[in-house]
């Protein structure tokens, strides 16, 4: 029995917890854009390594608009996932700007031209600026804001 405790203590504290789904809210801007809307996880405490379920998130200019949603709420577009900088605990998403392999990006599946997306990025590779939250909206606006260190992407949703 206590072996087991003690089992349960380790992958615990090691942020493999689950405890069914979590929604986060997600309000950010960049210069004159926004984003927001929700983000699932599949209840995983701890570094996240693809434990997003799905999305629903809307990026805005002030006068376009485009709504990007994931496997559960109209599938539309897809999920980009690199590194291990995004963080979930009971009350919000972080992503560490600081480290140099991260990425999280929702966007229009290809072949269009001009995608529009929502970008979460430790590095310049994926979303043409480093430490940055990127929202673009086709050919026309694009908007970054520079970030450092651990953020809080996005805060628990209360029912």
């Amino acid at each position: 029995m206590r072996l087991r405790r003690i089992a349960v203590f380790l992958f615990t504290a090691a942020g493999i917890a689950s405890a069914g789904t979590i929604g986060y809210s997600v309000n950010e801007t960049a210069g004159g854009s926004s984003a927001t809307g929700t983000i699932t996880t599949d209840g995983t405490l701890g570094t996240l390594y693809g434990n997003i379920v799905d999305w629903d998130l809307t990026i805005t200019d002030g006068t376009n608009s485009f709504t990007a949603t994931g496997p559960l709420s109209g599938d539309d577009s897809e999920l980009g996932f690199a590194g291990s900088d995004l963080t979930a605990i009971s009350s919000n998403l972080s992503f560490d700007f600081s480290r140099t392999d991260g990425v999280v990006l929702f966007f229009e599946p290809p072949p269009i031209i001009g995608r529009d997306f929502i970008c979460f990025a430790a590095n310049s590779v994926e979303c043409n600026y480093a430490a940055s939250v990127v929202l673009v909206l086709g050919l026309g606006t694009q908007q970054f804001s520079s970030q450092s260190g651990d953020e809080v992407i996005a805060t628990v949703r209360v029912h």
